[in-house]
C-alpha cells in the first residue's frame, strides 16, 4: 500500500494572524513544534512507515519550505514542489497537486494538521478523518461533515452552531486528512471543476462522494497547530509521543505542571539538584519544582511555560531585528546575573571540561568514523577557499590557551547547556526562562560561565540550530571542504550586536575559542550524518584558528 499511494501536503498559505503575533509571518508548515517545524513531523511519520512519494503544494516562502524538506528528507524520499496560489482557496491548491499524482491512492493533508499515529491504509476505503472531539458554539472555524452509517452525506464549512442546517444534526469535525483510492476518479472529477473560481475542498469530496461513497473515519490523536488557542495544548501532547530523552512525560492541563521521569538516572538526578540549588533570587528564571525525588526512581514535577523556545524563533521565526535585539539584552542580563553568584572552581575542571572531554569525543569520533580519520591526519584544511592548521597542528596550543581560560571571577553558578533550544520566551510579555540545565559542570553545579557565553554564541554565530535543522550544504574533496549554512545571514547584525555585548563583559577571543572546542566536542554525537558533522568541524576549526591567531 505505501508503494501506491502518493502523500499531498497543502502548506501554500500563511499562518493566522494570531500564531504570527508569536513567530511572524510563517507558512503553515513551518510553524514551530518542539524545535522542528510541523512539516517535519509529518514526513517523519509517513516517510519512516514506508512511505516515498509526496508532492508539497507550496506558496509563501517557498524556497523556505524546500531547502528545509529537501536537506532533511531529500535523499529519504521522492519529493516534487508544486507552486500554488495562496491567495485562492486550498481545493485550489489540491487540484493543482493532483496534476503530479500520476496514479494509485492519494492521502491529502493540510500542512497545519499533524497525525501521529500510524495509518494502516491497507484496508482503508475512501476516507475522511474527523473528530468528535469539538465545541459546536466553535464550529463557524471548521469544516463539519454530517453523515448516514458512517457514509459522507453532507459537509458544511464554517457555519455558526446556532445555523439551522445544522441545529439537528450530529457532526463530526474534519481534521484536514483525506484518502481516496481512485486517483483517476479524482482527475477525472477536477476536469469538470472551473479553476478560476476559488474551490473549497469541500466541492471536490462531494463530487468524489457522488461517485464512490467516502467514509468518516474518527481519528483521536491529531494534533492543530493552525489556531493559536489549540497549538499550545496540541504542542503539549505532541511532546509526549515522540520524547526520546525522558521515557515518561505527563501533563496536568488544569495546574499547568509538567511530571518528568527519566531512564538516564545519573544525569537526571543531577538536573532536579541543579533545580533545588538554584539561588533564591534566580529561580524566577526556571520553571517552578512542585515536587521531585531524587536517587533509584527519581521524578521531577515543574511548573508548565508554553513558550515558543528561541531555537524555534531563531531558525523558522520571522522577528524583527529590533525584537532580537531585545532578547539579547534580556539573556545578557541573565548571565550577568548567574555571574555574581560565585563558587568554587579548580583548574582541574577547566582542564577536565575543556580538554579531557574534547580529547575522548575526538579519539571516539576517530575510532567510529574512518572519514574523519582519514580528515584528522592533514596538516592543514582548507574550509570554503581558505587554509586553516589542522586540529594536530593547534593541539598545544589549544591546551596552553585552555590554561589561560581560568579565572575566579568567572567561576559561579551556570546553567551549563544554556543554548537557544533550552530558553523559552515570550515574544508578547519578554518573559524568559530556562531549562533542562547540565546539573553538574564538573564537580557541581558551579563552573566557567564562559561556557554558557560561548553556548549562546554557538547558536547565534555559529548556526547551530540551522546545522541540526539541516539547513545546510557541505561537501569534502581530500582536504577541502566547502560549506553554506541557509538562510542565516538574515541574523548578521544579530551576531554583530551579540558579539558587541560579549566585549563589554568578557573577552571576544576566549568566548570564540570555547565555541570552537564545543562545536568540535559534539561532532561524535551527530554520526548519524555525516555532512552534519562537516560543517560542525569546518566551524570548529575556524573559530580555533581565528581566536588562537589573536593576540
Amino acid at each position: 500500500m505505501q508503494k501506491d499511494t502518493t502523500i499531498m501536503i497543502l502548506t501554500g498559505s500563511k499562518i493566522s494572524s494570531e500564531l504570527a503575533s508569536v513567530f511572524g509571518e510563517l507558512p503553515s508548515a513551518l510553524v514551530p513544534v518542539n524545535n522542528r517545524p510541523a512539516i517535519f513531523w509529518t514526513l517523519e511519520r509517513f516517510i519512516n512507515d514506508g512511505f516515498d512519494k509526496f508532492v508539497i503544494c507550496v506558496d509563501y516562502k517557498k524556497d523556505k519550505i524546500e531547502s528545509f524538506v529537501r536537506g532533511n528528507f531529500g535523499k529519504r524520499a521522492t519529493i516534487e514542489f508544486v507552486d500554488v496560489n495562496q491567495a485562492k482557496k486550498p481545493g485550489n491548491s489540491f487540484l493543482k497537486g493532483l496534476a503530479s499524482v500520476e496514479s494509485g491512492k492519494l492521502l491529502v493533508i493540510l500542512g497545519d494538521t499533524l497525525i501521529y499515529d500510524k495509518l494502516n491504509l491497507d484496508y482503508c476505503e475512501d476516507s475522511i478523518l474527523v473528530s468528535d472531539d469539538f465545541k459546536r458554539e466553535e464550529s463557524y472555524r471548521w469544516a463539519l461533515a454530517f453523515s448516514e452509517g458512517g457514509v459522507l452525506k453532507e459537509i458544511f464549512d464554517k457555519v455558526g452552531f446556532i445555523d439551522p442546517q445544522i441545529s439537528d444534526k450530529k457532526l463530526s469535525l474534519i481534521i484536514g486528512v483525506y484518502f481516496f483510492t481512485d486517483t483517476a476518479l479524482l482527475k477525472k472529477i477536477s476536469r469538470n471543476i472551473i479553476k478560476e473560481n476559488n474551490v473549497e475542498i469541500g466541492e471536490i469530496l462531494d463530487k468524489y462522494n457522488n461517485e464512490k461513497p467516502i467514509n468518516l473515519a474518527n481519528y483521536k490523536h491529531w494534533f492543530d497547530f493552525g489556531h493559536l488557542d489549540k497549538y499550545y495544548p496540541s504542542a503539549k501532547k505532541f511532546l509526549q509521543y515522540q520524547s526520546r530523552y525522558f521515557n515518561s512525560l505527563k501533563y496536568d492541563d488544569v495546574l499547568s505542571i509538567i511530571t518528568k521521569k527519566s531512564k538516564d538516572k545519573i544525569k537526571f538526578n543531577n538536573e532536579i539538584k541543579w533545580y533545588l540549588s538554584l539561588p533564591n533570587d534566580l529561580r524566577v528564571l526556571a520553571p517552578r519544582v512542585i515536587d521531585c525525588a531524587v536517587g533509584e526512581k527519581p521524578f521531577l514535577t515543574l511548573e508548565y511555560y508554553g513558550y515558543p523556545t528561541l531555537s524555534e524563533l531563531y531558525v523558522f521565526g520571522e522577528l524583527h531585528d529590533f525584537v532580537w535585539q531585545n532578547i539579547i539584552d534580556r539573556v545578557m542580563i541573565i548571565m550577568k546575573l548567574f555571574s555574581q553568584k560565585k563558587g568554587l572552581v579548580s583548574r582541574d575542571e577547566y582542564f577536565e571540561i575543556y580538554w579531557e572531554k574534547l580529547e575522548n569525543r575526538i579519539a571516539q569520533l576517530i575510532k567510529i568514523n574512518p572519514k574523519f580519520k582519514a580528515i584528522f591526519q592533514y596538516e592543514t584544511i582548507i574550509i570554503n577557499k581558505k587554509e586553516y592548521t589542522n586540529f594536530g597542528g593547534l593541539k598545544e596550543k589549544i591546551i596552553s590557551k585552555i590554561k589561560e581560560l581560568y579565572s575566579k571571577d568567572d567561576n559561579c553558578f551556570i546553567h551549563g547547556d544554556f543554548c537557544f533550544s533550552n530558553v523559552l520566551y515570550d515574544t508578547k510579555n519578554g518573559i524568559t526562562r530556562i531549562i533542562d540545565p547540565r546539573g553538574v559542570w564538573g564537580k557541581s553545579c558551579f563552573g566557567d560561565i564562559k561556557y554558557d557565553v560561548a553556548k549562546l554564541r554557538h547558536s547565534i554565530t555559529g548556526g547551530y540550530d540551522f546545522i541540526t535543522n539541516n539547513l545546510f550544504s557541505a561537501r569534502l574533496e581530500g582536504n577541502e571542504i566547502n560549506y553554506q549554512i541557509f538562510d542565516q545571514e538574515k541574523h548578521f547584525f544579530m551576531s554583530q550586536y551579540f558579539d558587541s555585548k560579549i566585549g563589554k563583559y568578557w573577552d571576544l577571543e576566549q568566548i570564540k575559542f570555547i565555541e570552537g572546542l564545543l562545536f568540535l566536542s559534539m561532532l561524535p554525537i551527530h554520526n548519524d550524518y555525516f555532512e552534519r558533522q562537516l560543517v560542525m568541524y569546518s566551524i570548529g576549526m575556524q573559530r580555533l584558528n581565528e581566536a588562537m591567531s589573536k593576540k
